[in-house]
């Protein structure tokens, strides 16, 4: 079991840098050079905001962390951040959260499946 947390953790650390560098790195070069992504580059940090937070409480806390009203709690949390972080948030972003919610319940249903009811 702590094996799991720890590839949890790393997990979650590995998609921290992605968004950190995609934020540097990807969104500028995007904008620069005027490419067209289908707005990936807009909603990246909203999409894995959610199962980024809820894989990092399930390494904590699993037996908690896999019930939906956590990652519900999660969702409206990355909104709230969203919308106090003098960003703009649009349909897409508020979209990408709920997009990434429903990964978040996928990952959670899989790692219950394979980890906790075997």
């Amino acid at each position: 079991m702590m094996i799991l947390r720890l590839q949890i953790i790393l997990m979650c650390l590995l998609a921290n840098a992605m968004l950190y560098f995609g934020k540097l790195f990807y969104r500028p070069f995007i904008y620069q050079n005027q490419y067209f992504d289908c707005y990936l580059a807009d909603v990246f940090p909203s999409l894995l905001s959610v199962p980024i937070l809820s894989l990092g409480c399930l390494a904590f806390n699993p037996r908690y962390c896999l019930k939906y009203y956590s990652i519900m709690g999660i969702t409206v949390l990355s909104l709230l951040i969203e919308l106090l972080d003098d960003n703009t948030v649009d349909f897409k972003d508020i979209i990408a959260i709920l997009l990434g919610a429903g990964i978040a319940v996928l990952l959670s249903e899989s790692i219950k499946k394979k980890y906790f009811m075997s």
